[in-house]
């Protein structure tokens, strides 16, 4: 059996995959307290520091930004979802569990990103830049170009059409195209 671990204001929520049952059935199971954050010597966060980020990279969503947006964007050598999201968005954060699930779903045919638009002025200014005008918001790309896009939180089900559909009709648009290289264009 293999496991997710979701941290949350220092709460480890870990995640059972059940391979008998494709997709994978997740199982939330909420690590027992004291995880508070508050300091000293009992204080688990201030202790685990270095397992927390060890359990960030069993997420199936990476977390992108203005800085790396190139090389884990633009560059990447298959289709990419990024969903623009903030914290402070309520939608963002009912679309979570579902996104994540669609990227331990259909993660072999599509790159699964996310970008906190409110994390620096670059990512707001990167945002902007292709559009972003509320959150949450998926763009996808191909060959680092745009091919489509959703707004707003999604259920499951329509999530997963939109997926689908980018997917069969953008699988091979980086071989059907030819970038531009223009200075202004980065």
């Amino acid at each position: 059996m293999d496991h997710t671990a979701t941290v949350l204001d220092c709460h480890i929520i870990w995640f059972s995959h059940k391979e008998e049952n494709p997709p994978f059935n997740l199982t939330p199971v909420i690590q027992p307290s004291n995880l508070f954050g508050m300091g000293g010597e009992n204080d688990l966060c201030s202790q685990n520091r270095q397992e927390l980020r060890l359990l960030r990279m069993f997420e199936p969503v990476e977390e992108a930004n203005a800085l790396d947006w190139k090389e884990s964007i633009l560059k990447a050598k298959k289709l990419v979802v990024v969903e623009f999201w903030s914290p402070y968005c309520p939608h963002c954060q009912a679309i979570k569990p579902v996104y994540n699930e669609l990227a331990l779903e259909y993660g072999d045919k599509l790159k699964f990103t996310k970008i906190n638009v409110m994390d620096s002025p670059e990512n707001q200014q990167l945002a902007a830049k292709h559009g972003i005008m509320g959150t949450p918001t998926f763009l996808f790309f191909c060959g680092g170009r745009p091919v489509n896009g959703i707004v707003g939180a999604l259920a499951k089900e329509d999530l997963a059409q939109a997926i689908e559909f980018t997917i069969k009709k953008h699988k091979d648009c980086s071989k059907k195209s030819t970038p531009l290289s223009l200075p202004y264009i980065s």
